[in-house]
């Protein structure tokens, strides 16, 4: 189960420096922040296109065909066009003309185009916004920099989504690898000798998954995370 970024640096400050969970002071708990999202850049990074990185979306073109998507996604991998009154629709893949024509291949009638991003948001054009109002958009998930927000309230959490007593690191299977990579940054700090096993937990994380990979499986995650899960 994925657990938020707070819990994490706890958990690592705690067991690395022998402190008490609360209070934290400031400077240790910036240290471990700023290791959190160096280090768990990385690993999200290296880890394989698993179910932890996906979502599913559903969008609406502009009147020129255009999607803008949030800036959480990373890349769009596939779309489904949904018409009025439907609830499944036609898979659509994306296709580039220039691409196909020097390989030979037709140009499909049913595809998308990635567009230049706009303001760190990635950007599609789909072929027909008029029959197809809503789209279903299967997409990789961007990496985001857990913050410190002043504005964060316990009651209302979703109003500052990116505050490290909010947000979760999603790749629960690699959080041992981060939290050791934490806390020897943490030792470092205080004069103690790193233990170094960070880059080793992480290797076994990687191996266990690609173990258990299903080697075909290119497009379904391995997990039945979304709705109707065949249908992708």
């Amino acid at each position: 189960m994925a657990k938020t970024v707070e819990t994490i640096l706890l958990d690592s400050i705690s067991q690395a420096l022998s402190l008490p969970r609360d209070p934290v002071q400031t400077d240790i708990r910036d240290l471990a922040l700023s290791v959190f999202n160096e280090q768990g850049r990385i690993i999200w990074d290296k880890w394989p296109w698993d179910a932890e990185k996906m979502t599913e979306q559903t969008v609406t073109p502009d009147a020129d065909g255009i999607i803008t998507f949030g800036a959480t996604v990373d890349v769009v991998r596939s779309l489904r066009s949904i018409a009025s009154g439907e609830t499944e629709g036609t898979r659509i893949w994306n296709q580039d003309e220039l691409i196909a024509a020097a390989h030979g291949a037709d140009i499909e009638t049913e595809r998308f185009q990635h567009l230049a991003e706009s303001n760190n948001c990635v950007r599609i054009q789909v072929p027909d916004a008029t029959s197809y109002p809503t789209y279903k958009a299967l997409c990789l998930s961007r990496w985001v920099d857990a913050t410190v927000e002043d504005a964060y309230d316990a009651a209302d959490p979703t109003a500052t989504p990116t505050d490290y007593r909010v947000l979760t690191f999603a790749v629960y299977r690699a959080e041992p690898a981060l939290c050791a990579m934490i806390k020897d940054a943490l030792r470092e700090f205080v004069g103690r000798p790193r233990l170094k096993n960070g880059a080793e937990l992480l290797n076994m994380a990687l191996q266990r998954d690609q173990y258990d990979a299903d080697r075909e499986r290119r497009i379904e995650p391995r997990v039945p995370l979304f709705d109707d899960i065949d249908e992708w």
